[in-house]
């Protein structure tokens, strides 16, 4: 998705809301998932600059992951700075973001924002950014996630 927006932006901002940083490559990555790559593999494809991603409520970043968010300029958690020079932002929200409990996640991470506090933030985004998409993941198929996800898919105008 990020290299397709990208291909229809001059300058594609990302927002990514994830307990994990996603940003290990295979020879980086403990555990060889290649579900901890996306973020990484997006910007060493030239897709997005890092200085244009914000990674939002990471909480469980690999040793290699934190150095190379120093190094390469991601901001943590502010979506602002990440946003400033773009016309257009793509948000990728996986639900183990959010403190367990409140969506059902396949990797929940302790602490964590609440559902309310995420959707007045992608509210606040929405009104300063031009949503080019989104993509939602990490969720269990449970119909209690249904009302959730659509709210926050409101906030974001989608």
């Amino acid at each position: 998705a990020i290299e397709g927006l990208a291909a229809r932006s001059d300058r594609l901002g990302v927002v990514w809301l994830d307990a994990h940083g996603d940003l290990n490559t295979p020879e980086t990555s403990p555990s060889g998932n290649a579900w901890g790559m996306p973020l990484r593999l997006a910007i060493d494809s030239g897709a997005v600059d890092p200085r244009d991603v914000a990674l939002v409520g990471a909480r469980s970043l690999d040793p290699p992951e934190e150095e190379y968010v120093e190094r390469v300029g991601i901001h943590r958690d502010d979506m602002d700075a990440a946003i400033e020079s773009t016309d257009a932002v793509y948000v990728a929200l996986d639900g183990d973001v959010f403190r367990p409990g409140e969506l059902n996640v396949f990797m929940p991470e302790p602490g964590g924002p609440s559902l309310d506090e995420v959707e007045v933030e992608l509210g606040r985004l929405a009104a300063r950014a031009q949503i080019a998409g989104a993509g939602v993941t990490g969720l269990r198929p449970d119909p209690r996630n249904v009302e959730p996800v659509t709210r926050l898919l409101a906030a974001l105008g989608l």
